[in-house]
């Protein structure tokens, strides 16, 4: 969805609610609207609800499944969202058209040891990598979303033409069938999509897309708005001190979560268990961003640079 900063300012002046910051020991829980897509990466948030450490930073968290980053972005902007969920690229776009979006806490992060994310072809495909893909159609959640950044990426330093490829809109639980359709080639999945491609024994993995980015970076984050931070800074700092216990948690301990994901996004619990788990990380750090900003000025997504700190929220003390 196009945002302008005049819209997204309009629209959260409308409709945001004021929130008061209460201590947890003394009084009413405050309610915390989150908005996310029901993949891993939302487990220290399920974590957070069921061991009641939100309640013990005394905040009701509610948190509601939307199907995509853009949904997420037009939710915050409107103030019918506090705080969501959104991957780099969404908000590097965001932030180039002026719309005041803040990441105030990791999401997923990708690390090369530990890949969630990779390119995919069907089972009996020739291809073997990326000189393979000139003049193939591949596809993306969205045509400038963060898969579609790393395969160009991929190709390119593979020896492919990205140019000559052709990328089309598939949502990522339609890939496995496209694939088998021959309606694409192949396609950048993340887990659970990958495992669930791979387990299902209808494609098969042959490149580490994301690592074409960087080996480590930051794939989302949890963001609101600077309207909302300058009014309710104390609910920010709690979410955040809540969310940094969470994520350290679930982060350590795959195994112990495995039902709580299974239950709340219904992917099957075997999945889960085989897949490489997202790490959320606990610390929003400009170098992980970075090259996310650099890879989409070169890929077009955005036409200036700008450095990543803008990006960054700053916090009340001792955040």
């Amino acid at each position: 969805m196009p945002f302008t900063r005049a819209a997204a300012l309009r629209l959260g002046a409308g409709a945001a609610f004021a929130f008061a910051a209460r201590p947890a020991s003394a009084q009413a829980l405050t309610p915390l609207r989150l908005a996310a897509a029901a993949d891993d990466d939302i487990t220290p948030i399920l974590y957070g609800q069921s061991s009641g450490i939100f309640k013990s930073a005394g905040l009701d968290v509610q948190l509601q499944a939307l199907g995509s980053g853009s949904a997420t972005a037009a939710a915050v902007a409107a103030g019918a969202i506090d705080i969501g969920k959104s991957s780099l690229t969404a908000l590097i776009s965001a932030h180039a058209r002026g719309i005041p979006f803040e990441i105030i806490a990791p999401a997923s992060m990708y690390t090369d040891a530990w890949p969630v994310a990779g390119f995919i072809v069907g089972r009996d495909s020739l291809i073997t990598g990326p000189r393979d893909l000139n003049g193939k159609t591949v596809s993306a959640s969205s045509l400038k979303d963060l898969i579609s950044l790393a395969t160009q990426a991929w190709i390119d330093q593979g020896g492919g033409d990205s140019k000559t490829v052709h990328f089309i809109e598939i949502p990522a639980s339609a890939v496995g069938a496209a694939l088998a359709q021959k309606r694409i080639d192949g396609a950048t999945v993340i887990t659970p999509g990958l495992a669930e491609a791979i387990d299902s024994g209808a494609a098969r993995l042959i490149g580490r897309s994301f690592s074409a980015i960087a080996k480590h970076f930051m794939i989302a984050g949890w963001f609101t708005t600077s309207d909302y931070i300058a009014k309710h800074g104390d609910i920010v700092h709690r979410f955040v001190g809540a969310f940094r216990r969470a994520a350290a948690y679930t982060d350590s301990h795959r195994t112990e979560t495995v039902a709580l994901l299974a239950g709340y996004s219904h992917i099957a619990p075997e999945t889960i268990r085989r897949m490489a788990r997202s790490t959320a990380g606990t610390v929003v750090d400009p170098k992980d961003i970075q090259p996310v900003i650099d890879a989409a000025l070169k890929y077009k997504i955005i036409d200036k640079p700008f450095p990543a700190h803008e990006l960054i929220a700053t916090l009340p003390a001792g955040t």
